[in-house]
């Protein structure tokens, strides 16, 4: 694929998973040996994803990510996004709060044969917590 098509493959996947709520794109654009690279410091398969994926769209299930930068060369794609939405469902333990969250977060995407093969994701999740209420903000008292 060129870098062009490349980048078309992750605005549409960005989108369908994203904005659309549309899980089922995973399957459709990801290789047979997928890795998502969590912020955390996890790796996870096509599965473990699409279930992470699921518990964040029942706790955020008006997320909307809108793309900020989007950068390519060779395999590999850039994209820094902004998330919003408001927390309607419980989010790893935390009961719905129904407070907006705003957070941006980066993907590097690995493309091989018309496929996403890899994610490494950085996401501002101690943005997102302390948004929630979780954790309180750094230096206020």
């Amino acid at each position: 694929m060129s870098v062009e098509e490349n980048k078309a493959l992750i605005r549409c996947y960005m989108e369908e998973t994203f904005n659309q709520g549309n899980l089922s794109v995973i399957d459709q654009v990801a290789s047979s040996d997928f890795i998502y690279h969590h912020a955390t410091g996890r790796d996870l398969s096509t599965e473990a994803y699409q279930k992470m994926s699921i518990m964040t769209q029942n706790a955020f299930p008006d997320v909307c990510m809108e793309i900020d930068d989007l950068f390519a060369e060779g395999d590999k794609v850039a994209c820094r996004f902004t998330i919003t939405g408001i927390h309607k469902g419980e989010y790893r333990g935390i009961p719905p709060t129904g407070k907006n969250i705003t957070f941006q977060g980066v993907n590097i995407f690995r493309i091989v044969d018309d496929k996403i093969a890899e994610i490494w994701s950085r996401l501002d999740l101690l943005g997102m917590m302390q948004q929630l209420g979780v954790i309180p903000p750094m230096g206020k008292r």
